[in-house]
């Protein structure tokens, strides 16, 4: 009896064991996985799809951390496995904090203050149409706005326009027709716009605009991306993205990119213009609540964003909820 009763002992601790290890290696597992997609480098689209879900992971990543490192305390099995999934949670805990930083807790901008011989520029950013209900809502926060740059983008855009007064705004430039849509820019009567430079082939509308105001200048990207739920998507986003980018890069002109993003900050389709263009989101310092759509109910995303470089420094930024949009537009102003 005593010898079944070692037997059935050896057999549970056996088990135990056997679980354990299971358990280890798929935590570690889930853990290098996640911080190898979360490495700001996506080659593929579901990479992509999870540094856009990096916040939602935000969460159980740290719980699975802490039973980690209460695990490592407390057992003597298998530490070797623990302390690999232990640095790859930390990893992507790191990583995530860095880029959230900037949207939470931001220092003071740097660029020009407001005073009288500041030329303030105010631009008006509207993503997609989703009833007629739209265009009396969009003409209507217009008037309100006065926006001295007006940017639409997406399908359904051309009967708007038509009824944007002329006299108002007689400046207009469009990317050209795909199937992804186009992106128009409209502008007052003193702005003057030099050619449109598009992103090329195989990218996604939008591109780069010099804009004059009086003897100011500003350097004005447009970028319209859709959602990277596919190979082709992803790949023609990341062909736009960096095209963009790279226009920008050597300027030292005053720069703002306004467009739809279709990718959270943890993207680095978004994150690419803070790192190596060397400019900053108009939310930064706003919290995700107003940086995110907050539309959707459960999974929310910050279709529209904007970057401006480091001597502009945005006012009054405003997310605007407009009826017959399923999707926020953006207004800010800058001063040159």
């Amino acid at each position: 009896m005593e010898r079944l009763i070692g037997m059935n002992r050896a057999d549970g601790s056996g088990a135990r064991r056997s679980i354990e290890l299971l358990n280890s290696t798929a935590v570690s597992l889930i853990s290098c996985a996640g911080a190898l997609m979360l490495a700001n480098r996506p080659r593929f689209w579901w990479q992509e799809c999870f540094c856009n879900l990096a916040l939602y992971w935000f969460a159980p990543v740290c719980v699975m951390a802490f039973l980690t490192i209460n695990s490592l305390r407390s057992r003597a099995f298998y530490r070797s496995v623990r302390w690999i999934s232990l640095v790859a949670q930390l990893y992507m805990i790191i990583h995530v904090v860095v880029l959230a930083r900037p949207y939470i807790v931001f220092d003071r901008w740097p660029g020009l203050h407001e005073n009288a011989s500041a030329q303030e520029v105010r631009l008006m950013y509207v993503d997609r149409l989703d009833s007629s209900q739209a265009y009396d809502a969009t003409l209507a926060e217009l008037r309100s706005q006065r926006p001295t740059l007006l940017i639409v983008s997406g399908e359904g855009f051309d009967n708007l326009i038509a009824r944007v007064p002329a006299g108002e705004y007689p400046v207009r430039i469009s990317t050209a027709p795909s199937n992804s849509g186009r992106v128009h820019l409209l502008a007052q009567g003193r702005v003057k716009l030099e050619p449109l430079q598009e992103l090329g082939f195989g990218a996604m509308p939008g591109g780069l605009v010099k804009v004059r105001i009086d003897s100011r200048s500003l350097e004005l990207g447009l970028i319209a991306l859709q959602p990277s739920l596919s190979k082709d998507s992803f790949e023609s986003n990341r062909i736009s993205s960096r095209r963009l980018a790279s226009l920008m890069r050597a300027s030292e002109s005053s720069r703002v990119v306004v467009g739809s993003f279709n990718a959270t900050p943890f993207s680095q389709l978004v994150s690419v213009y803070a790192e190596q263009v060397r400019m900053r989101s108009i939310f930064f310092g706003r919290g995700f609540r107003k940086t995110f759509d907050m539309t959707r109910a459960v999974v929310a995303f910050p279709f529209t964003n904007a970057f401006v470089s480091k001597d502009l420094r945005p006012v009054n930024v405003e997310v605007l909820r407009l009826a017959g949009h399923d999707r926020a537009a953006i207004a800010f102003s800058v001063h040159l």
